[in-house]
Parts: C-alpha cells; sequence; structure tokens
C-alpha cells in the first residue's frame, strides 16, 4: 500500500539522470499522486520485465533497461502488476545484484538502479495489501534517513545528511543534537558510555556521560566494539579483529565488507554486506566462528531477540522475519511499502515489552507493532 504523497509532476529525467546521492536518489515513489509529465515514455512493462529474466541481461543492463523498467512501473500507477510475470523473483534477481554491486570494485549506479527497481516492484506487489500484524504506533520522526537507535534513559538516533547527524533526549547523555564523522551505528560499551561506529568513516567515537565526545582512532572504519573477559576488542570493517590496548591484530573473519555488527549473549552476529543469504557469528566463549543460513532472508539491516529465537530485518524486502534460536525460518511479517503499517528499507529494530520497534530509513519513521 502507498502512502499519502504530495503531489508533483514527474519528468523522465528525475530518474534517468538522477545524480546518485542516497539521501534523495529513492525519494520518488509509485503513488496515486504522482503527475508524470506529457513527454512520459510509453513502454510494454511485461516485455520489459521478461527481458529482465533472461539470463546475464539484468547484470550488464544494456540499453538501460532498468531505467526503462523504473519508468514503467512509474507509469503503471496502482494498478496490480501483470500477472505474466514472476515480480517476486524478478525483485529478488535486482536485490542480489544490489548485493553482488556493493563489493569494492561494484558499479555504484548499476547497484543503485537494481535496488530502486526492486523498492518500485515489492511495492506494488502489495499494493492493495493491509498490515498482517498489530501497528500500535507509527511516527515521523526528525531525523534524516535514520541509521540507528538506541533507549539509554530516553532517546538517542543517528541520521545522515547535512547538519546534526547525532539527536539525544536521554537523561544520561543529555539533549541536543550535534554532528559527529559519518556514524552508522550505536553501541552501548556500559551504562554511562556509548560508542559511534561507522562502516565509512575511520575510526570510532565514544560519548561518556557529562564528557565531550572522544575520537579513537583506526585506520579503517570500525562498526563495532566490545567487552571479553574484561578485555576490549573492536572490530573493523574488513572484517580484522584487534585489541584495543595493544592494538594487536587477533584474526578476520570470513567477510568481506562488515557493515554492522550485534551483541546478544556471548554471540556477535556479524553482517556482510557481500553476502546474499547469511550471517557470520562469532562465539566470545573459544572465539568460534560459523556461518548461518539466513534464507529467505536475502540481506540483513539488523537483527534482535525475540522469545525463543531472532528477529531479522530485511533491507531489500521490507519485512520483519522471525527464526528461531538454530536459525530454522518460522514467519514473517509486513511488506515493503510507503503506507501505513509498511516498512521502506528498514534499518534498525528492537523489542521494548511486548513489542517491536523498527527504523526506516526511506521515509524517516518509526513503527511500533505488537511482538509475533
Amino acid at each position: 500500500m502507498f502512502g499519502e504523497i504530495e503531489s508533483r509532476v514527474v519528468y523522465p529525467s528525475d530518474i534517468i539522470d538522477s545524480k546518485y546521492n542516497p539521501l534523495d536518489y529513492y525519494s520518488l515513489c509509485p503513488g496515486r499522486n504522482l503527475n508524470l509529465s506529457a513527454d512520459w515514455p510509453t513502454y510494454d512493462l511485461t516485455e520489459i520485465a521478461k527481458q529482465l529474466e533472461v539470463p546475464g541481461i539484468i547484470e550488464s543492463d544494456p540499453a538501460n533497461i532498468i531505467d526503462s523498467l523504473t519508468l514503467a512501473l512509474l507509469a503503471h500507477g496502482n494498478q496490480s502488476l501483470p500477472p505474466e510475470v514472476k515480480w517476486d523473483n524478478l525483485a529478488d534477481k535486482l536485490a542480489l545484484l544490489y548485493i553482488c554491486e556493493s563489493r569494492r570494485t561494484g558499479r555504484r549506479e548499476l547497484r543503485m538502479k537494481a535496488q530502486r527497481a526492486n523498492y518500485y516492484i515489492r511495492a506494488m506487489i502489495d499494493i492493495y495489501a493491509e498490515p498482517d500484524c498489530e501497528i500500535i504506533e507509527e511516527k515521523r520522526l526528525d531525523v534524516k534517513c535514520p541509521w540507528d537507535f538506541q533507549y539509554i534513559g530516553g532517546e538517542i538516533y543517528i541520521g545522515s545528511g547535512v547538519g546534526a547527524n547525532i539527536h539525544l533526549n536521554s537523561s544520561c547523555f543529555g539533549h541536543m543534537s550535534f554532528r559527529l564523522g559519518m556514524p552508522t551505528q550505536i553501541v552501548k560499551l556500559s551504562e554511562d558510555c556509548i560508542a559511534f561506529c561507522s562502516c565509512y568513516e575511520n575510526g570510532w567515537y565514544e560519548l561518556t556521560q557529562r564528557q565531550s565526545p572522544s575520537y579513537c582512532p583506526h585506520n579503517r572504519p570500525v562498526v563495532f566494539v566490545f567487552t571479553k573477559d574484561n578485555e576490549e576488542y573492536f572490530l573493523d570493517v574488513d572484517g580484522w579483529i584487534f585489541s584495543r590496548n595493544s592494538r594487536q591484530m587477533m584474526f578476520r573473519l570470513p567477510v568481506q565488507f562488515a557493515w554492522r555488527a550485534r551483541c546478544i549473549g556471548r554471540f556477535i552476529f556479524v553482517f556482510d554486506m557481500i553476502s546474499a543469504k547469511s550471517l557470520v557469528v562469532l562465539e566470545l566463549d573459544g572465539w568460534k566462528v560459523s556461518r548461518v543460513n539466513t534464507d529467505p532472508v536475502l540481506l540483513i539491516n539488523d537483527l534482535c531477540p525475540a522469545p525463543g529465537g531472532y528477529y531479522l530485518i530485511d533491507k531489500m524486502q521490507g519485512r520483519i522475519f522471525f527464526f528461531d534460536y538454530k536459525f530454522n525460518f518460522i514467519r514473517a511479517r509486513l511488506a515493503f511499502g510507503w503506507g501505513h503499517g509498511f516498512l521502506s528499507d528498514p534499518i534498525a529494530i528492537c523489542t521494548v515489552n511486548d513489542n517491536i520497534h523498527v527504523l526506516s530509513w526511506l521515509g524517516d519513521r518509526l513503527t511500533v507493532l505488537r511482538r509475533f
């Protein structure tokens, strides 16, 4: 289902000539209030989609066929998608192309085209769907493209764009907003200390109660900081684990791009942006490393504990998936979309009492739903 958006005239150049800035590249969404310009091209949506089903075509993107698909999807309006195409499969192919092109040598433009087309298809698949669980609350945040949040004596958010990107409304850390590097994750180190980690910027920052933020240097982006047996360690984007005190390189996890990690109990879960349908698990007792299959989740943005297992959110599908402790898939809820009760690039998740809180990167939204 689509949310209400302000009516505006949209031109083909808004799609074809997009400046590949992720903060506004995905701002358009198919919906009832988009007024397409008089020179909007006419495409056969089914024909274009079937071309993309041919093996190898989608990866080479001849004649910018993914842009043509995006233009055709916008022109399709609020109608149901043609049944001749396996739209779920096509969306999965686009999502997997995004993951493949996220490697360091990948093609950024192709990656972003694939992601946008995937989003449009997912939203249109569920155009008339209703939320399949109880929505408690949904609100827009004054945080642009939020990356993460924590509830520590109140609310702590990190966002994107220009201006302030750290937003504190906490009895522990104060009530203020300021800019601090390019953070993508908040890590609670203690009751009075938090770390702001990043998958883009070298090192990390720490904020201790009643003190100014301090920078912790490292020659690569640091995505996670943790303690084992009273010793502090950190994980960088390349998968290397270092001792914080000695700076000794301990060992490397089997990841290509560790963009985020979470600690639950004695396990650290590491999300590899380049690896589809999987998750690296580091067991702190004995430094044991394993990889688990997360199918049908394509690309994990976050996970949190749940009764009997874990909740995972999928960046590409906009859904919440419940797995048991052995990572057997049990069930999923919600879907991709911009309307009430839908998720758009869900980026962070946590549980508070009997409720699940999910942050959407697109639309700057916090959705609260009943645990399932």
